[in-house]
């Protein structure tokens, strides 16, 4: 569920550097062909990181998958958000 930020602090405007601008523009490269590819199957979301359909992840998805991948390592345990 996507919902409006819970206060006005929620809602900002962030620097990137020319190589996040760099990775987010090829990104967008590949979601389109993936638009194309699923054509009337596509879940047009809005979202930038989206399964190869469209359709929203779950964010327990990407959490579990993180702490897993934080498990593997002999990196101090942190948390998804840190």
């Amino acid at each position: 569920m996507v919902a409006p930020p819970k206060t006005d602090l929620g809602r900002r405007t962030i620097d990137i550097d020319s190589k996040a601008v760099s990775v987010l523009r090829e990104w967008r490269w590949r979601q389109l062909e993936e638009r194309m590819a699923f054509e009337s199957e596509w879940h047009d979301t809005g979202l930038i990181f989206t399964k190869n359909n469209g359709s929203a992840f779950d964010p327990e998805v990407a959490t579990r998958r993180f702490d897993r991948l934080v498990n593997r390592t002999d990196l101090p345990r942190i948390r998804f958000h840190d």
